[in-house]
Order: structure tokens, then C-alpha cells, then sequence
């Protein structure tokens, strides 16, 4: 996790290094952009570049005792915040470094689907809770240990709870001396706009890769057009049981994927030559993508992006995939 390890995002990591040798680095930053596109590494890399006591005008040393400590994500001046299972007994993230740790090391391009596996979440939602990011705070007006920066890395903010936004935007306004605070969000749009306005925005680009077929949930929404085609309770009902039982971070994902798919079906009607996908999923666009028009594209994008909301905000799952069933039995056979 140094500058030379990310091959890409040159014009980036020439801007982060221009902000250090100019004398112009914020006291926060907030990296957004898909998860291909490595934010969360490339704010790690900058981390790293910044508390190196060796660095050159390109990179850390990567042989300094503070480069091996956070080539091991365990330097004491670098801490980290991320979505966890809130309970009666973990409130913070510290409970969960280890896993977070092996996730990083080991992958690149992570996102919540990702991090929702690595923990088994089931039917639990991932958050930023207020008693987290109090934990945050107390870290940061502490002093340094190793008498520099103290940066903190916070892993998708968007899943900040109101009182955790809160509190961050506080710490925002009158940061403690020395400290850096790098964002990474996958969904920037969904943060509070207080908290966008005191951050510099460094967008991060998608990488592109070789396409990766999601075969679960090709197979879920596969199967849930066909029997929103037909409108089949017998079929309809066993399929719903069965994404509740998936829990609600798992009805989220493929929600958000149905509505890839849409736009996916829009791009290989008329520009199919910029579409990237899988081969089994442009098999199946090929003989899908038919059913989605000009006239129901913006309707089935706003269900299902209804559907989503009300997910998030704990509605009866059976209740929303229920009514989506019919609205999209409606809109797929649209003439």
C-alpha cells in the first residue's frame, strides 16, 4: 500500500503529493469513488506516504519503522473507523480490526458487499454509530506516539447514523492539531452536505477490469423478471421467503444490482460496444433487454429505487418486494 503499488491514478497521486510539497494539505479529505477504482487504497497509500519518516518527493521509504507499521495497518498515530454490527457489546470498531484488517491486506477494490461477507451480517445492517465515532474524537485529541500526524481513515461515512454525522461534523469544524482526516465513500451524494463542505473532494475514477460475472444474483434477478413477467404467487411467495431470509444488507445489494441491470439494458440497445460485462450476463441482456422501453425505464428505476429506501428504513421486506412484484408486472408488460 504505497504509491508504487497502485498502478493507476497517476494524475491523483501526483495532486496528493503536490498538496504535501506545497504546503497546501487540508485537515480533510474525503476520496469517493467505486470501489474498482481503490479509494480506500489509494487514502491508505497516502496515509502511509505521510507518516513515513524517510519519504522521498514520490513515495514512502517503505523501510522506516513507521512504513512497516502501516504496511501492517497497526501504526498507533493511524486509525481507522468502519460500518459494523452494531449490539449491546461491540459499539465501536475496534472490536472488528483484525477481520477488517486480513479483508484489506488480502483484496483490493473491497466495498460493503464485501465487508458484509467478511462479518456474516445475515439480517443486520452495518453503521457508523455516535459511540464509534465519540471513540473517534477521543483518540484524536490525544497526543501523537510517534510525535507527527495523527490521520484518521473513515471507511464509508455514508453509513453514519444522524447523531454520528453529528458528531463528526463537530470534530470537522475545530479539528484537533496535526491530525488529518481522510473519507473514503463509495456514495458521497448520500453524505450531509455540512460535512461535503469541509471536506476537499478527491474524485476517484473506476478502474477498468476484466468483468466479473455476479452469478447470485444474475440468478436472483433472472429468476424474479420471470415470475414478475407472469405474476406467479405459487412462484412468487417461495422467492420472497427466500430473500428475507437473506437479510435486509442482502436485498439492498440486489436491488441495487436490479437497477445496474436496467441501465445495462439500456447501453447495449443503442451503445452496446461501451457495455463490459460478463459473457453469461450479455447472453441474458441480449434476450432481456427488449422488455425495458422508453417508456418504463424511469418507472422501474423509481420503484426500485423506492423499494431500496424503504428497505433501508426497515419497511416489511415481504410488504416491499411484494408491491414491487406488481409494479413491475405492470411496467414489463407496458406496451
Amino acid at each position: 500500500m504505497n504509491f508504487a503499488g497502485i498502478t493507476e491514478h497517476a494524475e491523483l497521486k501526483g495532486r496528493l503529493r503536490g498538496m504535501v510539497s506545497g504546503g497546501r494539505l487540508p485537515h480533510a479529505l474525503l476520496f469517493s469513488g467505486d470501489p474498482t477504482g481503490n479509494p480506500l487504497h489509494l487514502a491508505l497509500a497516502f496515509g502511509r506516504f505521510l507518516l513515513c519518516k524517510a519519504r522521498t518527493e514520490t513515495d514512502c521509504c517503505g523501510k522506516c519503522f513507521s512504513c512497516l507499521k502501516t504496511g501492517k495497518l497497526a501504526h498507533p498515530d493511524l486509525h481507522f473507523s468502519f460500518p459494523i454490527i452494531l449490539s449491546k457489546d461491540n459499539r465501536s470498531s475496534d472490536a472488528f480490526m483484525n477481520p477488517f484488517r486480513e479483508l484489506i491486506l488480502r483484496d483490493t477494490g473491497i466495498g460493503l458487499h464485501e465487508w458484509s461477507d467478511e462479518l456474516r451480517t445475515e439480517n443486520k445492517q452495518l453503521i457508523i454509530g455516535a459511540e464509534e465515532v465519540r471513540e473517534v474524537i477521543r483518540k484524536l485529541t490525544l497526543t501523537s506516539l510517534e510525535g507527527g500526524l495523527k490521520i484518521l481513515i473513515m471507511w464509508l461515512p455514508e453509513l453514519m447514523n444522524q447523531d454520528a454525522a453529528n458528531k463528526l461534523l463537530k470534530i470537522l469544524e475545530e479539528p484537533p492539531d496535526e491530525t488529518i482526516f481522510m473519507l473514503v465513500s463509495n456514495g458521497a451524494d448520500q453524505l450531509l452536505p455540512t460535512i461535503l463542505s469541509r471536506t476537499q473532494l478527491i474524485p476517484v475514477p473506476p478502474i477498468a477490469r476484466a468483468p466479473k460475472l455476479n452469478e447470485s444474483m444474475l440468478t436472483d434477478f433472472r429468476n424474479f423478471m420471470r415470475i414478475c413477467l407472469s405474476f406467479d404467487p405459487a412462484k412468487l411467495f417461495p422467492w420472497i421467503e427466500d430473500m428475507h431470509e437473506l437479510g435486509r444488507e442482502r436485498q439492498k445489494q440486489f436491488l441495487s444490482y436490479c437497477l445496474e441491470v436496467f441501465r445495462e439494458s439500456i447501453t447495449i440497445k443503442y451503445t452496446p460496444e461501451n457495455l463490459n460485462i460478463a459473457d453469461a450476463e450479455k447472453e441474458f441482456l441480449t434476450k432481456f433487454h427488449p422488455y425495458i422501453t422508453k417508456s418504463n425505464r424511469n418507472q422501474l428505476t423509481e420503484a426500485f429505487s423506492l423499494a431500496a429506501f424503504h428497505i433501508e428504513r426497515n419497511v416489511s421486506a415481504k410488504m416491499v418486494l411484494t408491491d414491487l412484484a406488481l409494479k413491475t408486472n405492470g411496467l414489463l408488460n407496458k406496451k
